[in-house]
């Protein structure tokens, strides 16, 4: 009878453990959508496994030098940016891009782009060919509604070997600094032709 006892008290034990378990990892997602959906940037979670397969590919075919090859094959990357998803995005983006919900924006990463955006993914590209962790830079990029907006974009990469299904992207709207920032510089140039 001790031995049951005590093997039905080992049971109760693991159950309440994985209570707990389940418990603490409920909490700790809370915690992360919470800052996910109320940080003061917008926070996108885009897959970039297909783009990562096609570099992986050339790399197997030997290509080296991705700039060149990037240069010389500038569908590549019109092409690369069709193929990243986006997964997430919190409220922040959803306002920053003029979306009315979330499926407007997980539509593609395409949807945002003007060509002077492209240049900056090539240079994203550039970093995963590389095997980069951290990318930032600053580009333009348009709402769903048309208006060009400046931002300054972070991206995060996994580990070479881990799928690129889960990248962190932050974009920050730095329109306005722009352009405060050409106002002065204009005002300067007059300055000094006075």
């Amino acid at each position: 009878e001790i031995g049951e006892d005590t093997s039905f008290t080992g049971i109760i034990r693991d159950i309440s453990v994985r209570r707990q378990t389940e418990i603490a990892v409920r909490e700790s997602q809370a915690r992360y959508e919470h800052i996910f959906q109320n940080a003061g940037v917008a926070i996108k979670v885009e897959d970039f496994s297909q783009v990562k397969a096609a570099i992986d590919g050339l790399k197997a075919q030997g290509i080296e030098n991705f700039l060149s090859y990037f240069n010389e094959n500038p569908d590549f990357i019109s092409q690369a940016a069709q193929l990243v998803r986006i997964c997430a995005v919190n409220q922040t983006a959803l306002d920053l891009f003029g979306a009315r919900d979330k499926v407007d924006l997980l539509k593609n990463l395409a949807a945002v782009f003007v060509p002077e955006t492209l240049e900056i993914f090539q240079e994203e590209l550039l970093a995963i060919a590389n095997s980069e962790r951290y990318f930032e830079a600053e580009t333009i990029n348009c709402t769903l509604g048309g208006e060009r907006i400046n931002v300054f974009v972070t991206m995060v990469f996994p580990e070479d070997s881990d799928p690129f299904d889960d990248v962190l992207v932050s974009v920050t709207n730095i329109t306005e600094r722009v352009r405060l920032e050409q106002e002065t510089k204009t005002r300067a140039e007059l300055m000094g032709q006075l």
